[in-house]
């Protein structure tokens, strides 16, 4: 008896010095990849190279696709990984397509992305990421949209190195004509804006000139 209690000792001995031996095992925490934009493989997918003027296309939606590349969805996520808002969708009406590859600093990769939304806006971006990939800062280079009783476009040119002038035109319903229906008067809003891209990258963006006024159409 007595020899059973003793050995039953050195056994609970033993397992309280081999739970002290053990070592903690640590926990891997997995970093979250960092994305980037590798042009890579897409580089042949944008339709132009360089420009510097811009202005939106005046095609149907339903022909972009014959005459752009469909930016896919890890091409997507690449340009638009600093953005949490920009969802990639299958849809027609919500596309980006690969539009040009800009090379006008070295230290940059610059691209810009015609981005169709809501059914009836087109954005033309103008995209900045530093030699790595991260993105850096964006401006809108052109635009145009309509919707029932309003309708805008811009367009816009670099007028030297980092200085590009956009300029944007509102238009508003405001009454038609009771006498006439074809003629109808709209509220206006003209606007010139400066984007000055940074040594950095960074742009900043400052209103050149904004000016208001009606404007009579015949349909």
């Amino acid at each position: 008896m007595r020899y059973s209690y003793f050995l039953l000792l050195c056994l609970l001995a033993l397992a309280s010095c081999s739970d002290n031996n053990k070592k903690e095992v640590p926990v891997e925490v997995k970093e979250e990849e960092e994305k980037l934009l590798i042009l890579g493989e897409y580089v042949d997918s944008f339709h132009y190279k360089n420009l510097s003027k811009f202005s939106i296309d005046s095609l149907p939606w339903e022909e972009r696709p014959n005459h752009y590349t469909l930016v896919d969805e890890d091409a997507f996520n690449m340009i638009w990984h600093a953005d949490s808002t920009q969802v990639f969708s299958e849809s027609p009406s919500l596309s980006n397509y690969f539009y040009s590859t800009q090379n006008r600093n070295t230290n940059f990769k610059e691209i810009t992305v015609l981005a169709q939304s809501d059914g009836c806006c087109t954005t033309l971006w103008y995209m900045i990421y530093d030699k790595e990939g991260r993105f850096v800062d964006k401006f809108e280079a052109a635009s145009s949209g309509a919707d029932g009783e309003w309708y805008a476009y811009s367009s816009g040119n670099f007028i030297d190195y980092n200085n590009y002038i956009l300029t944007s035109v509102n238009h508003e319903l405001a009454e038609v004509y009771e006498w006439d229906e074809r003629k109808e008067v709209f509220d206006c809003d003209s606007t010139i804006t400066q984007f000055t891209i940074g040594k950095d990258g960074v742009v900043s963006e400052k209103n050149l000139l904004r000016e208001s006024y009606k404007k009579e159409m015949v349909r």
